[in-house]
């Protein structure tokens, strides 16, 4: 489900429908939020039903993604093969990705208590607000700064570079302020 919903995104980008992506993005995470609350308010939080509800948040998007799809069995099995080729030296890297990630947790627990690595996962937490807004703009940056370097020649991508650069680092220096300034309060 996030596959396609990831994909609907994106096309919704370059199709210049960001609205399109942005009421997607936010009926997925309503459709959680809501399924969340009303399991944790009847006390039927468990494993199995967040994980549920989390599958059933990205439906819309799976039926918007395959609406009008055709499959051909062939070249489906043609496809498959071709991206095995290129796929099948990357499971070394996706599996160090893994155990690199979740060994951090694990050894800092160990080593720096796990209050310490609690304050560590806060900050972590606090930052993915940072993750949501730079993976929005991973989507919609490539595309203007190529419209921009076709339009405006290498000024003209010099310019919106230097422009998308600052929308980055404003939020990141604000976060990073409030954290130096309310850290106390929230650790």
């Amino acid at each position: 489900g996030f596959m396609l919903h990831d994909f609907e995104r994106r096309k919704q980008f370059l199709k210049g429908e960001a609205k399109s992506a942005l009421v997607l993005d936010a009926g997925v995470v309503l459709a959680q939020c809501i399924g969340l609350g009303v399991l944790s308010q009847f006390g039927f939080l468990t494993v199995q039903t967040v994980l549920f509800v989390m599958a059933a948040s990205y439906l819309p998007s799976v039926f918007s993604s395959v609406r009008g799809m055709r499959i051909d069995r062939a070249q489906l099995v043609e496809s498959a093969i071709d991206n095995w080729k290129y796929a099948k030296y990357l499971i070394g890297t996706g599996l160090l990705q893994w155990f690199t990630g979740n060994l951090f947790a694990i050894l800092a627990g160990g080593l720096i208590g796990t209050e310490a690595l609690g304050g560590i996962r806060i900050v972590q937490n606090l930052m993915g607000a940072l993750h949501v807004f730079f993976a929005a703009l991973e989507n919609i940056v490539p595309v203007q700064l190529s419209i921009q370097l076709n339009t405006g020649g290498k000024q003209g991508l010099q310019q919106s570079f230097k422009k998308w650069l600052w929308v980055g680092m404003l939020p990141t220096a604000l976060v990073v302020i409030a954290l130096c300034l309310f850290g106390r309060s929230i650790l």
